[in-house]
């Protein structure tokens, strides 16, 4: 290194001092110019210290020091990588958790739980028999062993035995009423009334409707052929064709096939007259 900053301070030297041509003073801060560049990149400011690429940074207030190439900072101090430790919390005061331990809360006020602590609402609990952390994040909280956890994420709530959990909320169950769907795109179908659909789809259907396919269709309209959800309504003046899963609706010119050359099953097949 005491080599190179000789040959950059009488780089400099000469270009100020002797009588060159400007062509020549453009060469030599050519030459000198990517060596202050190197020396600028190769660090990164660490407090008082400058870490190399690949080196995580520990700062105290303005004091500052650089990990190991295998090892990570957390809080004020580094550790080894491949110790199995974990870093909870931001900052200062963030911790280390071990193998066994689980990282509760966030930011500062970040924990570790150990094995016979439960993390819900951001701090370590100890849990009751049949009690279950209902949604996530701070604002989680326990579900008793005859409650349901209702909802998603920060939305979550316990619902007792007298509630229907539906639509992600928890509702008064009238007779005959069925909640249709699940998650928060679902809602209650009345007495009369079919779940009709797959759980992210599902509609209601009425009393003149009837379910086909994943969807409501008018008896009066026709027919549902098939089962499940690849069935087809088939209208007035066709023929449903197959069963099971794999069926076809045949207008009034074509024909039920019994067996396809292809394996597929029933096909309709246009019929063919000889005159």
């Amino acid at each position: 290194m005491t080599k190179y900053f000789n040959i950059l301070i009488f780089l400099v030297i000469a270009s100020s001092c002797l009588n060159i041509s400007n062509g020549a003073r453009n060469m030599l801060m050519k030459m000198r110019n990517p060596f202050i560049s190197s020396l600028a990149t190769s660090c990164s400011p660490c407090g008082a210290a400058c870490c190399n690429p690949g080196q995580d940074c520990c700062t105290i207030d303005s004091f500052g020091q650089c990990c190991d190439e295998n090892q990570f900072c957390c809080g004020r101090d580094c550790f080894n990588k491949t110790s199995g430790l974990a870093c909870c919390g931001s900052g200062d005061l963030a911790g280390i958790c071990s193998k066994d331990e689980v990282c509760c809360g966030t930011d500062e006020f970040a924990s570790c739980c150990s094995k016979d602590k439960t993390c819900c609402g951001g701090l370590c609990q100890d849990t009751k028999p049949g009690q279950v952390c209902c949604g996530s994040g701070e604002t989680s909280s326990f579900c008793n062993e005859d409650e349901v956890c209702c909802g998603t994420d920060e939305f979550a709530s316990c619902c007792s035995k007298d509630k229907t959990c539906c639509g992600g909320l928890c509702e008064d169950k009238k007779p005959g009423q069925v909640c249709c769907g699940s998650g928060e795109i679902s809602s209650f179908c009345n007495e009369g009334e079919v779940c009709c659909g797959d759980e992210e789809t599902a509609i209601c259907c009425s009393k003149d409707e009837i379910c086909c396919g994943g969807f409501c269709s008018n008896k009066k309209d026709g027919a549902c052929c098939g089962t499940g959800e690849l069935a087809s309504f088939c209208d007035k003046g066709e023929t449903c064709c197959g069963t099971g899963d794999i069926t076809d609706c045949c207008t009034k010119d074509q024909i039920c096939c019994k067996d396809d050359d292809l394996g597929f099953g029933t096909c309709c097949e246009k019929v063919v007259l000889f005159y």
